[in-house]
């Protein structure tokens, strides 16, 4: 059986208050918590051919950089940026370029200035639809001898 000596006492003593003093409920400042650097939300209303989307402004703890207003039709891998906009309390677009019965998917990305970034949740959204024209029927008089 081996004795403890004053030394080896003395580091474990050590060990233990190290490791004691290591708790998982310490404060954290991590650029790239997603706590701190929180996804935006995203809201589509589509009526008359536009579709505004809004979204939380970054309340991160980084500077924040620039959101990326993002789009891709529902079918296709494409993805279009429609927007990069460097203003922190600009937290709406207005997207002018939709086509009638597509459908699209919306998301935003917001980067701080230490080159993080984090993507919204995508949203899916029908474009309007485009109602038919009924032809009528017309006789024209003109060119008619009496």
């Amino acid at each position: 059986m081996e004795t403890i000596t004053p030394r080896s006492a003395w580091l474990l003593a050590g060990l233990v208050f190290t490791l004691l003093g290591c708790s998982h409920d310490s404060k954290r400042d991590n650029p790239f918590d997603p706590v701190l650097t929180p996804p935006v939300d995203v809201q589509v209303s589509d009526s008359t051919g536009v579709a505004l989307i809004e979204w939380t402004p970054y309340e991160g703890q980084t500077d924040f950089s620039l959101y990326r207003v993002l789009r891709r039709e529902k079918t296709l891998v494409e993805v279009d940026t429609l927007a990069l906009i460097t203003k922190q309390a600009q937290a709406a677009y207005a997207d002018t370029s939709i086509q009638p019965e597509r459908d699209y998917v919306y998301w935003i990305e917001v980067m701080n200035t230490a080159g993080f970034s984090v993507s919204s949740a995508e949203l899916s959204v029908q474009s309007f639809t485009v109602a038919g024209v009924a032809a009528i029927a017309t006789s024209s008089a003109l060119g008619q001898s009496s």
